[in-house]
């Protein structure tokens, strides 16, 4: 029994420890945009694991006896850490450079409503054709980057008639919502994107802005 209690004090002890350090992390590591909801996912996991584990655990010790079900859970931790530090690459990654970068707005002729939108984002992309598919490759990690800051049915379009275009497209749902990704940028992006940059021949890329025309219902009385 005493040796037992120490054992179970230790492991409640490296537990605490555990969460408390990976709560702490991803505050210092996230952007602030992005901290509120990465911390309900974390918690989310952290007691929906627990909660599935419990009744999983449980059933196992039922059926097999807790001395097995206890050294069966010994074993998948280590084999689950060493599998999860070669995969994720544990503690050999550098954290990135999340100091926000504001990206300047376009200034439209026609000054949009917050609301109004989809917003329609294009990219255009000038590339040498026989770097093609080293350009699409470089691209997507920018796809992951711009579905992170909100983005949503993101496309890359190579032009067959001329081959050294390719156009990048997005979609936001409001114009505001598009302002607010303007925000969400950080300092690491830039190495993000530094791949596909390095293959542009011009001065691009070249970037539009579009929006769905709609007709407002008038707010006249009606008498």
């Amino acid at each position: 029994m005493p040796v037992a209690l120490l054992g179970l004090t230790l492991a409640g002890a490296g537990t605490m420890a555990t969460m408390n350090v990976v709560f702490s992390m991803y505050t210092t590591l996230l952007p602030a945009w992005v901290r509120g909801r990465a911390s309900s996912v974390a918690m989310l996991v952290v007691w929906l694991g627990a909660s599935v584990g419990a009744v999983g655990w449980g059933t196992l010790g039922s059926a097999v006896g807790v001395r097995s079900a206890l050294a069966i859970a010994a074993l998948a931790h280590i084999v689950a850490t060493a599998i999860a530090s070669v995969v994720l690459r544990l503690g050999t990654r550098e954290p990135p450079d999340i100091t926000p970068i504001v990206w300047a707005m376009p200034e439209p002729q026609v000054a949009p409503d917050p609301a109004d939108g989809p917003v329609l984002v294009t990219i255009e992309w000038r590339i040498d054709p026989a770097n093609a598919e080293q350009f699409t490759a470089a691209m997507a990690p920018i796809r992951r980057m711009r579905r992170r800051d909100g983005a949503t049915g993101w496309g890359l379009f190579h032009d067959i008639e001329d081959p050294g275009r390719v156009l990048e497209t997005f979609t936001v749902a409001t114009w505001a919502e598009h302002e607010r990704q303007h925000h969400r940028s950080v300092a690491g992006d830039a190495a993000t994107q530094q791949p596909a940059r390095s293959l542009v021949i011009d001065d691009g890329p070249h970037v539009r802005h579009l929006i769905t025309h709609t007709t407002r219902p008038s707010t006249a009385k009606r008498r």
